[in-house]
């Protein structure tokens, strides 16, 4: 395993080298060097997935979206050893065999796309090319075959719909075992455990329609609401039962059996408060663990073995911190937990059972230079002015500037069915190392805490949402975490909107908006965005109104651009000039019409970016961009 050297002296001149051009300085005496922009964003990377093999012999580490590949071995009494490099293979869509003793994935071979297998344990070897002919199509997953060894299952995509093929790792080719009809953008489907699709569902109008195959027949079995979560997780077995997480029958999302013939569920885990937002299944389909986040992150183990997992690994982190338990072995001897707190940032872990250790085998650079550095998050329920509970998490400095209370970034989330989670954010961290509260809501609507609080804002879009978000301000100045005069406000996309609809209600003291992918046309999305189906389904239930006319009217009258005028606080813009959900020429309009009436608005556009800002080197520049703008205009 490679660890990098770290030497005080060179940890230190970092920090000062980074430090200086920023220009920071904060009311209440002399503050230490802030965490660098960049060193924290290359230390810490959030898409990395780490998979152990079915016989606990080699451990897998992928970056999400890319052919970055590198594997560890592990020894019999569960050590691991130097990590070495796959990515020269370009394989992705990694699958283990069965067995553990070869690495399959897709690869190409000019324009035709081959299955590679590699040999973990030969670190020279070339890659076996296996032949696939028979694929048509976009292929999107990979997967074993639920019986047969010597099968991989590739789901690819083309204008005739989903199609499932069976791929022999023999070069013989891919046969379709099941087609779904009706094109591309109809139904997808739920296998069984010959690998054909047992059910079929497609969005239609505000539903999920879900049909079951009963023999060589295809019966309606029921429908499923749009803002409903169900998501399979196992085949399905020859009564049709398997293992999801729904809400269909509960308000939270739950961990549930289900009958693919009559959508029944029977519930195995639950949260009373909190949705589950994802299950660990052992290779049987037996439930192992699940994870929520009821304020700070909670495993729910559902096996012994993970009892003990849990207690080995939680002997290293005593304070709040998000244990993910991401994989394991067929004989549940050896599993990798993935583990984010705000000492070490991240570490992932080996725990060996029986032996009874917790070996720390790769861990982020962020904490080894900056741990003694981080600021505590902790979760806060805040009153809504009528009644409701709203879920928050609070980073205060860690080192505090005299009596002064700090100033306050309130950052609000976008969707706004999406919600924030208590994890290692690095953002919230480099501004707590600048002296900043950093305060995010949960507003009415978020996801996360169950069908009640997310209807909750049904038609308050523009409303009560709104007063959650100047309700979460006034709690956090009211419980003395904040100036009331410093305030600043950031916002993506949806949460974009949030910022700049406070800076024209004009009931918050916002001193600067940081405004990323933010919605400033609202009423332009009703023609130019390109959500699917489901999600239009969703806005036109959260805007009570199914009709295109009236949507665009209800967002005319809440549309940013339509108030400039009262928009008197400088305003960065963060874009991306790919982005299809939100046109990024919006941003740059308003923000030329701000200049225009003698306000400061600037724009940072990234040419190959979408809704998201997602190329490290642009997070940087964004992050910069903010930390500057802000110790211009706040402090």
């Amino acid at each position: 395993m490679k660890r990098l050297p770290v030497r005080a002296f060179l940890r230190s001149t970092m920090r000062h080298i980074a430090w200086i051009p920023l220009g920071i300085g904060l009311a209440g005496g002399a503050a230490a060097a802030p965490i660098p922009v960049e060193e924290l964003v290359k230390g810490f990377s959030p898409s990395i997935q780490y998979e152990i093999s079915p016989d606990g012999r080699h451990l897998l580490r992928r970056r999400l979206g890319t052919t970055d590949l590198r594997v560890f071995p592990v020894s019999g009494n569960g050590a691991v050893g130097a990590s070495f490099d796959l990515s020269r293979h370009r394989i992705w869509l990694p699958v283990w065999s069965r067995d553990g003793s070869r690495l399959h994935g897709i690869g190409s071979r000019g324009k035709r796309l081959v299955a590679l297998e590699i040999d973990p344990a030969n670190r020279g070897a070339h890659a076996r090319k296996i032949p696939l002919p028979g694929i048509s199509g976009r292929v999107v997953r990979a997967g074993r075959h639920p019986a047969e060894d010597g099968r991989l299952l590739l789901w690819a995509y083309d204008r005739l719909g989903e199609n499932i093929l069976h791929c022999e790792l023999d070069g013989s080719g891919c046969t379709s075992a099941s087609r779904s009809p009706g094109g591309s953008a109809a139904w997808r489907s739920v296998i069984d455990e010959t690998g054909r699709a047992a059910a079929w569902h497609r969005f239609a109008g505000t539903s999920f329609t879900f049909q079951a195959r009963f023999g060589a027949d295809w019966k309606t079995v029921g429908e499923i609401p749009v803002d409903r979560t169900f998501a399979p997780l196992t085949p399905v077995d020859a009564e049709g039962w398997g293992t999801a997480l729904s809400n269909v029958s509960t308000d939270t999302v739950s961990l549930v059996r289900w009958n693919v013939r009559t959508l029944e569920e029977q519930v195995v885990a639950s949260e009373p408060n909190a949705d589950l937002q994802g299950a660990l299944l052992s290779a049987s389909g037996e439930p192992l663990a699940a994870f929520s986040f009821p304020g700070f992150p909670k495993t729910t183990t559902l096996h012994p073995a993970v009892d003990r997992v849990v207690e080995l690994v939680r002997d290293h982190h005593p304070g709040p911190a998000l244990l993910n338990v991401t994989s394991a072995n067929a004989a549940l001897t050896r599993f990798v937990v993935d583990v984010f707190d705000e000492a070490r940032a991240r570490v992932a872990y080996l725990v060996a059972l029986p032996e009874g250790t917790a070996e720390a085998f790769d861990r982020s650079d962020a904490g080894r230079l900056f741990g003694e550095d981080f600021s505590p998050t902790r979760a806060v329920r805040i009153p809504a002015r009528d009644g409701l509970d709203l879920p928050g998490l609070l980073t205060i400095p860690r080192e505090p500037r005299g009596s002064v209370p700090p100033p306050l970034v309130l950052m609000v989330h976008g969707g706004p069915w999406l919600f924030y989670r208590w994890t290692f954010d690095p953002l919230a961290q480099l501004l707590a190392s600048r002296g900043y509260a950093v305060l995010k809501v949960n507003y009415r609507g978020s996801a996360g805490f169950g069908s009640r609080f997310r209807e909750a804002a049904v038609g308050e879009l523009a409303g009560r949402v709104q007063e959650d978000i100047e309700d979460a301000f006034e709690w956090a100045v009211g419980a003395g975490h904040a100036d009331r005069n410093r305030l600043a406000m950031y916002g993506d996309s949806f949460g974009g909107f949030c910022v700049l609809t406070a800076m024209i209600r004009g009931r918050l003291p916002v001193r600067a908006g940081l405004v990323l992918n933010g919605v400033v046309d609202s009423e332009a999305m009703v023609d130019e965005n390109t959500f699917s189906a489901e999600g239009r389904a969703l806005w036109a239930k959260y805007l009570d109104t199914s009709d295109p006319a009236e949507m665009k009217r209800i967002l005319r009258a809440v549309s940013p651009r339509e108030e400039a005028g009262r928009i008197r606080a400088p305003v960065l813009f963060v874009t991306g000039n790919s982005d299809r959900v939100v046109q990024s020429r919006h941003a740059a309009v308003l923000a030329s019409e701000l200049r225009e009436r003698g306000r400061t608005a600037e724009v940072v556009a990234f040419p190959r970016e979408g809704h998201s800002i997602a190329r490290p080197e642009n997070v940087i520049k964004t992050y910069r961009a903010m930390v500057d703008f802000l110790a211009r205009h706040v402090n």
